[in-house]
């Protein structure tokens, strides 16, 4: 008749931490959030040493690296909680966000925020391209595996 599906009661971490040191085949959306969770953290922590300076054409601001580290976290604590079944979710959200930072960057609306979080041209493209792979992640890969399905 229907399909069950398993909802998860609590966290269980023990399982959270073999899915984020372990390797999961198969499962794109925990892959790249693991990946993208360590290369967000990392990149917030430079940033927060190279603040207010100019890296590679990227203009790095407190308020842009603390965003960094916040999804880089999430991503991680999404692959860490009910064994991973969370990560095509955060995918899903961190996509929209991302793509809508990317897309607020390209329209220049508002000049006090375009400055907060130091937007050129550079930073727009970056989080274009990421918020786009994100999302691809995110509803793109076939999910018919997993135990817990966002809607």
């Amino acid at each position: 008749m229907g399909t069950t599906i398993e909802r998860h009661t609590h966290v269980d971490l023990e399982e959270g931490v073999q899915c984020l040191m372990g390797e999961r085949k198969g499962i794109a959306n925990v892959k790249y959030a693991k990946f993208m969770g360590v290369a967000f953290i990392l990149f917030g922590i430079f940033g927060m040493v190279y603040a207010g300076e100019a890296v590679l054409g990227f203009g790095l601001s407190p308020a842009q690296n603390l965003l960094h580290l916040i999804t880089g976290v999430l991503w991680i604590a999404a692959v860490m909680t009910f064994d991973g079944t969370y990560a095509r979710m955060i995918n899903q959200v961190n996509g929209i966000l991302y793509f809508s930072l990317g897309a607020f960057g390209l329209s220049q609306a508002a000049p006090d925020v375009v400055a907060l979080f130091n937007i050129n041209t550079v930073s727009t493209m970056f989080n274009l391209f990421i918020g786009l792979v994100t999302l691809g992640f995110g509803w793109g890969i076939n999910q018919s595996h997993l135990k817990h399905w966002w809607p």
